[in-house]
Parts: structure tokens; C-alpha cells; sequence
């Protein structure tokens, strides 16, 4: 997978960004993880976060659109909750 950084084009490889992620968590919450990058991704791709295309470039939303995005995603699963209770499924505004 390739990603874009700022000013340039960088190549990187998913083993790359798993070591990356599980090298990160060591060293800031001292713990060994096995980070499943493949289903992170995956996931994130489903979810519209992330998009890849023909040549394995992935492209990320930006942050302001990506918080939109999961608001709107989150909206709905609050919106199809099943049950009785009223109160389920209603978004409070601080």
C-alpha cells in the first residue's frame, strides 16, 4: 500500500505500518500487541474512512470531513436501535 505525505509521495508497506503501530504502543503504554493491520484497514475501508484504488494507493477522509462522516454513521445506528425504550437512540447535544 502507498500513502501521500504532505509534499511528496512516499511508499510504504502494510508490514511497515503494523510494525510502526505495534512499536508505538510499546514504547507509549510499555505493551506488546499483535496489531491485526489487514483488519484495521479492511474495517476502514468499509467504513468509508479510507478509500484504495487500482494501483493500491490508499487516500484518507481529511479530519473535519472523516469526524462528519462517523457522526453521520453513528447517527444511524442510534436511529435503528430496536426496543422499547425511548430514550434509546436519541443524541444529546452538550
Amino acid at each position: 500500500a502507498r500513502y501521500l505525505e504532505d509534499q511528496g509521495r512516499t511508499d510504504i508497506t502494510l508490514s511497515d505500518v503494523d510494525r510502526g503501530i505495534e512499536n508505538y504502543l510499546r514504547k507509549t503504554f510499555e505493551i506488546d500487541v499483535d496489531f491485526d493491520l489487514g483488519e484495521a484497514l479492511g474495517r476502514l475501508i468499509g467504513d468509508g474512512l479510507v478509500a484504495e484504488d487500482a494501483t493500491g494507493l490508499l487516500t484518507v477522509l481529511q479530519p473535519v470531513e472523516a469526524a462528519s462522516h462517523i457522526d453521520f454513521k453513528w447517527d444511524q445506528f442510534l436511529d435503528n436501535l430496536v426496543g422499547d425504550d425511548t430514550s434509546l437512540g436519541v443524541e444529546v447535544d452538550d
